[in-house]
């Protein structure tokens, strides 16, 4: 599944949503849970000229 957010220059997350579901919801919820649960991130430098990151994360789960 691929998750996508964006992180803005101070660190706050926003536009969270699956972009590629897993075709499970139940690990599709999970994998918003994890993204959510690793805030707050580190805010950009301010010598860096980008005002926001836009995140394209791959999730994988294995099910044993």
């Amino acid at each position: 599944m691929i998750v996508q957010f964006t992180i803005s220059k101070t660190g706050h997350m926003f536009g969270l949503k699956v972009k590629k579901s897993s075709g499970n919801k139940t690990l599709d919820r999970a994998a918003i849970k994890t993204v959510k649960n690793s805030m707050p991130f580190e805010t950009i430098p301010a010598s860096s000229k980008e005002d926001r990151i836009h995140v394209v994360l791959p999730i994988e789960y294995k099910l044993s």
